[in-house]
């Protein structure tokens, strides 16, 4: 049987900014969800970026939102099997492999941040709102 590796030699040793950007992320919903009240309500910062409330009981661009129901599950099912998917990759990669594992990292505290939203509320709570408009 093979020896287990230490944490901090693997790209486990990156977890705490998940920690950090978890904890950014549920700051940053909540302080939309406490400034808008309502979905909808828009702050413009540029011509091209808006901070406005949405709820999305779907995945991006609200696919699936309107299903009834069992599209929450699905997707909670999904982003808990990637997210440990994102877990296992870290574990295997050597701790060496920075970007990458800081780029997995970021990834799996958005998928936690999401996964969270969809456990506690049923649905994910979204604020930032990107878009390009032909003039």
């Amino acid at each position: 049987m093979p020896s287990r590796k230490p944490i901090f030699e693997t790209g486990l040793r990156w977890l705490w900014i998940v920690v950090l950007f978890f904890i950014i992320d549920q700051i940053t919903k909540q302080m939309a969800v406490d400034y808008f009240v309502n979905p909808g309500g828009r702050f413009e910062v540029m011509p091209f970026f808006n901070f406005t409330l949405a709820y999305n009981k779907g995945a991006a661009f609200s696919f699936l939102a309107d299903q009834g129901g069992w599209q929450v599950i699905f997707f909670t099912t999904v982003s808990s099997v990637v997210s440990i998917g994102l877990l296992y990759w870290l574990y295997t990669l050597p701790a060496k492999n920075r970007w990458l594992s800081i780029s997995l990292c970021l990834i799996l505290s958005g998928a936690l941040g999401n996964l969270y939203d969809r456990v506690t509320l049923g649905m994910v709570v979204d604020f930032i709102d990107w878009y390009y408009e032909n003039y």
